[in-house]
């Protein structure tokens, strides 16, 4: 559900393909549902009527306007995917899967919430993501099982209260809609994870500070101007997500907040960081990208614990001796500013893995980038860079590295030293053919754009 938030992003989502498909391709082999992709999967459909064996069901894709009658025969069944459908309602009938506790109704074309989910007592996930539902005005306290609803992409508007009567729900997805006002007063003592990024929300109620048990907000991309002072009292938090707003300042008391890990406040209008972030020692992930800042917040230098920061968009041009206090990064993105060159201090960050200088004015490739040994993942496009100097093949654990759109037209005879090399972007570059076949043939194995 978390959303990510830059080129850096891209150089991760890179890495996992690259590192899971194997994995994610054998925990899919174990979960066989009734194949119906085409006619021959909806005969095979009419062939399992009654079988009480059936708890597993996908008819995802199929075009439908209407549920097939035998699947409501499908007593037992506990999971049901009608994702990407053309669905608009749900028939009465689907009262007698009563032992239902996952329903995928996401793409289709439900206009209002399906009322008839709440008469199924087990029910513990929905997720209605890109329907056209524009109001949720139901009575949820009835549905004592639920746990996760997703309505992520739809079009519901006004104020949205109605969710804070479910009893016992942990994570609400509420994220791209119109809100304008959104209930916190949860009954659930169980509510963990509430997403409402992109809305249109302007504050955010002190009923907020009663849900001691939150873990994971979202707020981004809404009109927030203040956060409410009860929100120090979430000492569980995690993780908080307050990018693109209008937030002026943060609360001397932030560092109630001792759990938080994770701090989002990129494209608001803060201009100083409380110093009570200093008594945070949990927090390790920092983004504070296109602040509109010429210069790096003294505070953040003193946050030595911190694993990732971004500064992205910030105008900035160099950074301060002590910048090479912060040993213990593993990733950092300085895309889009000022550098003419990579500043010396991220030499002695030795533990990064992700670095990301896309969208600068780099004129060139320090040879120190050798001392960077953990690096995975290197992110130089959008620069002028015009030769890349040898060092670079000593960055043997490196995986992905985008030069695109550079000046380069030589590339170094030792590029086989990247062993663990799969992706090698230097697309928009005014390289010979020649250059290009000596890249294929140093790097035989590894994915190419020129």
């Amino acid at each position: 559900m978390l959303r990510l938030k830059s080129s850096l992003s891209i150089i991760k989502i890179l890495l996992l393909i690259s590192s899971s498909v194997g994995a994610n391709f054998v925990e899919a082999a174990k979960i066989q549902p009734i194949p119906v992709g085409n006619s021959k999967g909806l005969t095979a459909l009419e062939k399992k009527r009654n079988n009480t064996a059936i708890k597993r069901l996908t008819l995802s894709n199929e075009n439908l306007t209407v549920i097939p009658a035998d699947v409501f025969t499908l007593r037992n069944l506990e999971f049901l995917d009608l994702s990407n459908n053309k669905l608009t309602v749900l028939p009465a009938e689907i009262r007698n899967l009563t032992k239902l506790k996952e329903i995928k109704l996401n793409n289709n074309s439900f206009n209002k919430f399906p009322e008839i989910l709440l008469s199924l007592p087990n029910l513990e996930i929905i997720d209605l993501a890109s329907n056209s539902i524009n109001s949720l005005n139901e009575d949820f306290s009835k549905m004592t099982s639920l746990k996760k609803i997703n309505l992520n992409k739809n079009l519901i508007s006004g104020y949205v209260g109605s969710l804070e009567n479910l009893p016992n729900i942990v994570e609400i997805d509420v994220s791209e809609n119109r809100i304008s006002g959104f209930g916190f007063n949860f009954k659930s003592p169980n509510i963990s994870t509430v997403n409402v990024d992109n809305n249109r929300l302007t504050g955010i109620s002190a009923d907020i500070g009663k849900s001691t048990n939150l873990r994971n907000l979202y707020f981004g991309n809404n009109r927030i101007k203040i956060l409410p002072q009860e929100i120090t009292n979430l000492h569980k938090l995690e993780i908080l997500d307050l990018k693109a707003n209008f937030i002026e300042n943060l609360s001397d008391d932030f560092h109630k907040l001792q759990s938080l890990n994770f701090l989002d406040i990129s494209n608001n209008k803060i201009e100083n960081l409380p110093q009570s972030l200093k008594r945070m020692p949990k927090l390790n992930k920092l983004y504070i990208s296109y602040s509109k800042t010429r210069t790096v917040p003294r505070l953040v230098f003193e946050l030595q614990q911190l694993t990732e920061l971004n500064l992205a968009g910030n105008h900035l041009n160099e950074l301060p001796a002590v910048f090479a206090n912060l040993t213990k990064l593993t990733e950092l993105n300085l895309s889009n500013n000022n550098f003419r060159e990579i500043p010396l201090q991220v030499f002695s960050l030795s533990q990064l893995s992700n670095l990301n200088l896309s969208n600068n004015f780099l004129q060139s490739i320090n040879p120190q980038i050798r001392q960077l040994k953990n690096l995975t993942a290197l992110d130089l496009s959008n620069n002028n860079i015009s030769v890349i100097p040898a060092e670079i093949a000593e960055l043997t654990n490196c995986r992905i590295i985008i030069l695109s759109n550079n000046n380069i037209t030589v590339l170094p005879s030792n590029l086989n030293k990247l062993v663990n090399l799969k992706v090698f972007r230097l697309n928009q570059n005014p390289l010979s053919s020649s250059e290009k076949e000596k890249a294929k043939r140093l790097l035989s194995t590894v994915r190419f754009s020129f």
